[in-house]
């Protein structure tokens, strides 16, 4: 908790919390500032109080994980997604998709894939890349889309904790301000 509290100061805001359980807590934080307008955040934890139900969500590769929701205050311009290329949510996203005639690349020195509508891919995944290099072992998802909620980001909590937070959550601040130059 103390390490979202670090994270989300550089936001400003009123952020109120709430647990969701022995194994996590939700941060909303109104008021904040550019880019975003709202944020919503979810930590959950693996179960660890019963060793039998952590070992079956190990096996079936759940750990702890940060879901990151936050509406802009301007709506974005293009809508996309970063993708780790492998997992549950990769295949449902990267059907998805494929099913809209999205343009895919790689982001260089990663396992994860960008994906966009209607555009060239490559000039956004090369300036995505030198962002999202350092961070890559923990994103699953961030996806930026024109309607509600804005932005939604997956990230893997596993030695996430080990960077300074501000560079986290400022992380998703810059993907927004790429992606919409590009």
């Amino acid at each position: 908790m103390r390490w979202v509290r670090e994270g989300i100061r550089e936001f400003g805001g009123e952020a109120t919390w709430r647990r969701l359980g022995a194994s996590g807590f939700q941060v909303t934080v109104e008021g904040t500032e550019r880019p975003f307008k709202r944020i919503e955040m979810m930590v959950l934890l693996e179960s660890r109080e019963i060793p039998l139900l952590w070992l079956f969500n190990r096996f079936r590769g759940q750990r702890d994980l940060m879901v990151f929701k936050a509406d802009l205050r301007t709506r974005p311009r293009t809508e996309m997604e970063v993708i780790r290329g492998r997992g549950r949510i990769a295949k449902e996203v990267l059907k998805a998709v494929d099913e809209k005639n999205w343009v895919k690349g790689e982001i260089e020195d990663t396992n994860l894939i960008v994906a966009r509508r209607g555009k060239d891919i490559a000039a956004m995944a090369e300036r995505l890349s030198p962002l999202l290099l350092e961070h890559a072992p923990y994103i699953l998802r961030i996806s930026l889309r024109k309607a509600s909620p804005h932005l939604l980001a997956n990230l893997s909590l596993s030695g996430l904790e080990e960077i300074e937070a501000e560079a986290v959550f400022g992380l998703l601040g810059s993907v927004i301000e790429v992606s919409q130059r590009v």
